[in-house]
């Protein structure tokens, strides 16, 4: 079954939202975004992750980096890449700079220091064995 235009722009708009949640460092859940977006989308829950793959094979087509975690798959319908040309275009000078730090690696994520010494477990006391 072919997706229509607007189940199209509804799933290239949820990508690109979770896109710039991960291109500004920001926590979010795939599982989550695929549970909302499901039944907007005749519940082609697994139809859905698909699609976002085939979004990340449409930015790597055009030299663009993609969401961690949906690698490329390039089988997609022509509606999909004009919209994510026309998503682009319409919001070149939000994603212009995340591009552009995310492609330069750097981008900076949040330093948490790990205190070790919280991690380590003392040995259980040595008993005699018979």
């Amino acid at each position: 079954m072919d997706w229509t235009k607007e189940e199209v722009i509804l799933i290239v708009n949820d990508y690109f939202d979770m896109f710039q949640k991960e291109l500004n460092g920001i926590p979010y859940s795939k599982a989550e975004h695929r549970r909302k977006l499901t039944p907007l989308l005749n519940n082609r829950a697994k139809a859905v992750e698909y699609k976002h793959m085939n979004i990340s094979y449409v930015l790597a087509e055009m030299g663009l980096p993609y969401i961690k975690g949906y690698k490329p798959y390039s089988q997609r319908q022509q509606l999909l890449a004009d919209e994510v040309v026309l998503f682009l275009e319409k919001n070149k000078r939000f994603f212009e700079k995340g591009f552009q730090q995310f492609a330069e690696g750097k981008i900076e994520l949040p330093t948490k220091k790990i205190d070790f010494a919280k991690l380590i477990e003392k040995s259980p006391p040595k008993t005699k064995s018979n």
